[in-house]
């Protein structure tokens, strides 16, 4: 592989051994816990889908066997790639090498490939190697280039510090905006018709934000990732910064 891509590949390859590690070993507690979760605390990027997603998801899958590459990579690239769905990175890359429905792009089609290996998706990872291998020094510097301005919109590192940040911005919120009054609202109607109490909701989010901060790591810097002052997330902060100073 192209020195450069493999350099820009190394944090991510961090990262995704870190996701894969907690995801395993950390365990939801409280409100949060196991089957009876009120909300996902181990969402990655693209998982725990929406409803609405997951309509999104079915339609570019049934456009793309049906042969309407066009339509398939429109919702991949615009509905499911910004949210981290590594499927539709490796369809995008896919439509890419093989110029279904776009003309053929074998750099553009390594760098979706890289992106969507993030997180050690074997036949991800294989793609890229054998691309790689075609590709001459240009056309590597020229994925170089499209992978790492990927990496800066959908890489699992920027999209899990903005899913942080739009907790942090939920959390600030629970002045009664939802449902009721006070400090926190009564109830909360979630997408699906759930109904969970206040209570419920906000200790979820906390579980959450907790754990994306520790997948983090030290792969961000304090002035991007400013967690709000809770106890949990004053230490999910700390290991933060620990992390940052190794």
């Amino acid at each position: 592989m192209h020195s450069s891509l493999w350099n820009l590949q190394t944090s991510a390859a961090a990262l995704a051994g870190m996701l894969c590690l907690l995801t395993a070993t950390l365990t939801p507690t409280g409100s949060a816990q196991a089957a009876e979760e009120p909300l996902p605390v181990t969402t990655l990027p693209g998982e725990g889908s929406s409803a609405g997603t997951r309509i999104a998801q079915r339609k570019a899958d049934k456009a793309f066997e049906r042969g309407d590459y066009e339509r398939a990579l429109r919702i991949y690239e615009r509905k499911l790639a910004p949210k981290g769905d590594k499927h539709a990175h490796y369809m995008i890359g896919l439509h890419h090498q093989n110029g279904f429905g776009v003309k053929q792009d074998l750099p553009r089609a390594l760098a979706w490939y890289a992106l969507s290996a993030e997180r050690g998706s074997v036949p991800a990872a294989q793609l890229v190697a054998y691309l790689s291998d075609l590709l001459d020094a240009s056309q590597q510097q020229r994925a170089d280039e499209i992978f790492a301005e990927l990496q800066q919109r959908y890489g699992d590192r920027e999209l899990l510090v903005k899913a942080i940040k739009r907790d942090q911005r939920e959390l600030r919120n629970r002045t009664g905006s939802r449902v009721g009054g006070g400090t926190s609202p009564t109830l909360v109607i979630l997408d699906d018709g759930r109904t969970l109490t206040g209570d419920q909701y906000y200790d979820a989010i906390d579980a959450r934000i907790t754990y994306r901060a520790q997948l983090l790591g030290g792969t961000v810097t304090l002035g991007e990732l400013k967690l709000i002052d809770t106890p949990s997330e004053e230490a999910a902060e700390e290991a933060v910064e620990e992390a940052a100073e190794k």
